[in-house]
C-alpha cells in the first residue's frame, strides 16, 4: 500500500471486509478485515453487486419443453 496519497486515490489504502457486511460479516472483527487498495475494493464491491443483480434462470415447464421440439 502506498500511504500519503490524496483522499480517494485508487491506490490509496482502505479496509476490505472479507465477508461482506450484507452477507453477515462482522464490521470490526480483525479476522474479517484486510487491507486493500481503494480502487480494488471498489471493483470487488461492483462485481459482487453485479452477481446479485443477475436474474435467476427461468424454471423449465412442460409447456416450454414442448415448444422447443
Amino acid at each position: 500500500m502506498i500511504f500519503g496519497l490524496r483522499p480517494r486515490h485508487p491506490y490509496g489504502p482502505s479496509l476490505d471486509h472479507i465477508i461482506a457486511l450484507i452477507d453477515g460479516g462482522h464490521p470490526t472483527a480483525p479476522w474479517n478485515l484486510q487491507p486493500m487498495h481503494l480502487g480494488c475494493n471498489s471493483k470487488k464491491e461492483a462485481a459482487r453487486r453485479r452477481m446479485q443483480s443477475k436474474p435467476a434462470p427461468r424454471p423449465s415447464t412442460k409447456l416450454s419443453s414442448l415448444r422447443r421440439r
